[in-house]
């Protein structure tokens, strides 16, 4: 009896397991993969990372107008600089959540070297831009917990630098396309020439605290940056509604807020700048370039909208051109970095920014580089980098704000009927009311280590003073 017991129990056994396998098969959704399909996880995190750099609020609202690239016609607050913590959630949580998650999970579910090593490369570009907007973040912890600690900046630059460097040295520079790629249309040795051109950006960073480090980076990556505008890491939208968010949320809806401003206006009309026919458009009322003062509001006829060439659905959004690759190598030999011409490099970047956008006559960029108020002097290479950077970065306004701060150049106007004190700019973005709200513990750690959660307290990479004209 035992025997027949044993042989019921195991055959019960059996074909509870079948059934139970079965309908385990039966429940799973074809439509709905457990591993992530990583192209699309690409191309949905290139998106987001172009809409966040040029979003209407971050891109016009504030690091347009903490450049003075911009004015606001009507409205005066983002222009004299009435923020609030809430103003900057959306660009903190889309980049943890619709970009950084997705490019964990590429990091994590890559079957091939080239793939891993894109998701480390884009996760780099991430996490640079936060922290060089926010100071310390959640970095090292980011994504294992719901609260997690904020590192140190310098901690995060050099991890990142670490980072950048394993990722480019694993890129197998074979013929497989990256498919769902959009910045360099599936090239992986593109995504090693972004890699180190990252770290070029990187190494001027953090040259004024960690000069001896810079140099090193510097002298690794300096053969295997970007070679020419075709490496330009940039996305191109579609047409209406696959636009950029600028057009469909400003341009669409007839809205006419936003004019270029009298600080860019003067310095491009100064230099006999070419760009600026490209970056504006003449006053309706008057026929004529004419900026709208920072900090003043005035009508929008009377004063100059920004350029067509950014009016249209299709503008691409640049993560980092070649342009900006040749001013930092011009810097890099300026401070002793590198041997070579940092003339020829700074005469490069000013044609590479013309050239990218189609400005190609030699006769042009020849009469420009040669005036007197554009001719390199190495003695004076921050001055004429930090201003060339600036108008070549007219549409990079996340990365603008880096170098502006880094280089202190150009010097930008007052703006009146300022929030802030005579003098005093913007220096940071605020900590979003989320982390506040949800992370308060950890956040209050960071704020011990480098002070007030205001727009005026400058991060560590961040040591000069001097960025305003009265």
């Amino acid at each position: 009896m035992k025997l027949i017991h044993y042989i019921l129990v195991v055959i019960i056994g059996l074909l509870t397991t079948q059934c139970n396998d079965e309908l385990t098969e039966r429940n799973k959704n074809p439509n709905s993969p457990t591993t992530p399909m990583l192209p699309f996880l690409l191309t949905s995190s290139e998106k987001s990372a172009a809409e966040v750099v040029t979003d209407v609020w971050f891109h016009k609202d504030v690091n347009m107008v903490f450049m003075q690239y911009w004015a606001n016609c009507y409205y005066k607050e983002a222009t004299t600089y009435e923020v609030s913590a809430e103003d900057f959630n959306a660009y903190w949580d889309k980049a943890y959540t619709e970009i950084g998650e997705n490019l964990e999970d590429i990091v994590n579910y890559a079957e091939t070297p080239n793939w891993k090593s894109i998701g480390r490369i884009f996760r780099a570009w991430n996490f640079m831009t936060l922290t060089l907007l926010y100071g310390d973040i959640p970095y090292s912890q980011a994504f294992k917990t719901q609260t997690p600690e904020y590192d140190t900046q310098e901690f995060i630059l050099l991890d990142i630098d670490k980072e950048l460097k394993e990722a480019a040295a694993e890129i197998q520079e074979n013929d497989e396309i990256m498919s769902g790629d959009f910045f360099f249309m599936g090239d992986i040795r593109k995504w090693k020439r972004f890699a180190n051109s990252l770290r070029l950006r990187l190494a001027l960073v953090i040259a004024d605290r960690l000069p001896e480090k810079a140099k090193e980076i510097v002298n690794e990556v300096k053969n295997g940056v970007m070679k020419g505008n075709y490496d330009n890491a940039k996305f191109t939208f579609g047409e209406y509604p696959q636009c950029t968010l600028y057009y469909a949320k400003t341009v669409y809806t007839k809205r006419l807020d936003f004019a270029v401003t009298s600080t860019l206006v003067n310095y491009l009309t100064e230099l006999n700048d070419p760009r600026l026919a490209i970056y504006a458009q003449k006053a309706p009322n008057s026929g004529e370039y004419i900026g709208c003062i920072p900090g003043e509001t005035g009508g929008a006829k009377d004063v100059s909208q920004p350029g067509t060439y950014f009016q249209q659905p299709t503008t691409p959004t640049y993560l980092m051109t070649y342009s900006e690759v040749m001013f930092a190598l011009s810097e890099a030999v300026c401070r002793g970095f590198i041997e070579g011409e940092a003339d020829k490099y700074y005469y490069k970047g000013i044609v590479a920014s013309m050239n990218q956008y189609g400005i190609t006559s030699m006769e042009v960029t020849d009469n420009y580089i040669e005036q007197e108020a554009v001719m390199f002097d190495k003695d004076r290479y921050a001055e004429l980098i930090g201003l060339q950077k600036w108008i070549s970065m007219y549409w990079q306004s996340v990365d603008a704000f880096t170098e502006w701060r880094r280089l202190d150049n150009p010097l930008l106007e007052h703006v009146h009927n300022s929030a802030l004190n005579d003098g005093e700019m913007p220096l940071r973005y605020i900590y979003p009311t989320t982390e506040q709200n949800l992370n308060k513990k950890n956040l209050d750690k960071a704020l011990e280590r480098q002070g007030q959660n205001s727009l005026l307290t400058p991060l560590w990479f961040d040591v000069q003073k001097m960025r305003y004209k009265l």
